[in-house]
């Protein structure tokens, strides 16, 4: 949790510098998650900004391609952002690891954008990341399944349950592992 926390420092402080309007939504329930509710409402009381908890995913996508950038640690910052061309920082190590594409920037705590990325605010920026393609796709993951499904061939061998026998002769020398 004292990631998390550290985290949200980077996160809020940087904030704090951006005069427009902020939308808040609720985290995941993991380790800080009340903690980081807390600093939203506070910002929120301060400011020109709201907390939202839940909302239907239509009206996420409606709502994400109307900002200016996606700030925080999210796979939507990934996923989601590139395909509506909107600029993401993922402050943080949750999305390490994960392949990202132009669209998302990432940091760690304590790193700070250069003045070229501007933190996704840039018209540079904003050009830069148009037309860029989704290295997770297009949205279309469940036609294409479906797809391979119908084309797949069914019958007996999917219907009944096959036991494999493991060889145990070829493993000599591991305990419990020999035949008498």
């Amino acid at each position: 949790m004292k990631n998390t926390i550290e985290e949200a420092d980077e996160v809020f402080a940087a904030l704090e510098g951006i005069p427009e309007p902020l939308i808040f939504l609720y985290p995941n329930a993991d380790a800080g998650s009340r903690e980081l509710i807390a600093r939203a409402e506070n910002v929120s009381k301060r400011r020109r900004s709201r907390v939202l908890v839940n909302l239907e995913h239509r009206t996420y996508l409606s709502l994400l391609n109307n900002v200016g950038a996606l700030v925080g640690n999210s796979s939507s910052g990934i996923i989601e952002s590139t395909s509506l061309e909107v600029p993401a920082v993922n402050i943080g190590i949750r999305q390490r690891g994960r392949e990202h594409p132009p669209t998302s920037l990432m940091f760690l705590p304590n790193e700070r954008p250069s003045k070229g990325q501007s933190g996704g605010r840039s018209s540079k920026f904003r050009q830069s990341i148009r037309g860029l393609k989704n290295p997770y796709g297009e949205g279309r993951a469940s036609e294409i399944v479906s797809r391979v499904l119908i084309k797949a061939p069914l019958g007996e061998k999917l219907l009944f349950k096959h036991a494999t026998c493991y060889d145990y002769s070829h493993s000599a020398g591991e305990a419990g592992n020999h035949r008498d």
